[in-house]
């Protein structure tokens, strides 16, 4: 009787920790779970502020005269480089009337330690702005020329920020970046260009607009009042 009653009580044990076991295993599984639907969201959050217009001088008269329209296009490839993705690039808004185009450069916490690393004598990883903007428009009867990378001369208008917006959320810092005077008319193509602070050749490169009848589509923004006061 005694054997049996040990038994029994051996196996209510194993069965209780076999129990605790699985319940662990669940929670286990429902936090993992958890971790890759928030990694999935922050891979494409931006906040608010990221994704809004910022009020330029030529916004606000455009807006108060009742003449903006503003157009956004979804930026095909997001970052410059599929091996590193240091930087990428997202909410494209552009208006015609204004020629206003702007558009939000991010990049994870890490990137300043890579470049740090990677440029210790020139490159300030604490610096509040460590990064520079330049938008070039390539097509054929631009003013400026440039060199590619293959050597290759492009031909084009570049243009640079007139007003820029700072935030951070995570591991990601973001830049929204405005630029007046823009012309996509006949423009093929239009990419922005990140420089590391005082340097003259950029980081990344990120086309942020492609006049392509399949792929790039513009989409009607809805201008909010709040945005523009």
């Amino acid at each position: 009787m005694e054997e049996r009653e040990q038994y029994e009580e051996n196996e209510g044990k194993l069965a209780a920790a076999g129990r605790v076991v699985k319940s662990i295993l669940v929670i286990f599984v429902f936090v993992l779970a958890g971790l890759l639907a928030f990694r999935f969201w922050l891979n494409s959050y931006y906040p608010k502020e990221m994704r809004n217009l910022i009020p330029t001088e030529p916004l606000r008269a455009a807006y108060a005269a009742g003449e903006l329209r503003v157009q956004t296009q979804e930026i095909r490839v997001l970052y410059e480089n599929p091996n590193e993705g240091l930087f990428f690039a997202d909410h494209m808004l552009f208006s015609e009337e204004t020629g206003s185009l702007q558009v939000t450069v991010r990049w994870n916490k890490s990137t300043l330690n890579k470049l740090a690393e990677r440029y210790p004598e020139t490159f300030n990883p604490e610096a509040e702005s460590p990064f520079t903007y330049r938008l070039f428009a390539g097509h054929d009867r631009g003013s400026e020329e440039i060199i590619s990378g293959e050597g290759a001369v492009i031909r084009g208008e570049s243009y640079f920020p007139v007003a820029t917006e700072q935030d951070s959320f995570a591991l990601y810092c973001y830049e929204r970046i405005a630029f007046e005077g823009v012309e996509l008319a006949g423009v093929p193509w239009v990419r922005i260009e990140i420089y590391r602070r005082g340097e003259p050749l950029p980081e990344g490169i990120i086309t942020v607009y492609e006049n392509h009848e399949e792929y790039s589509v513009f989409e009607e923004y809805e201008v909010k009042e709040s945005e523009l006061s």
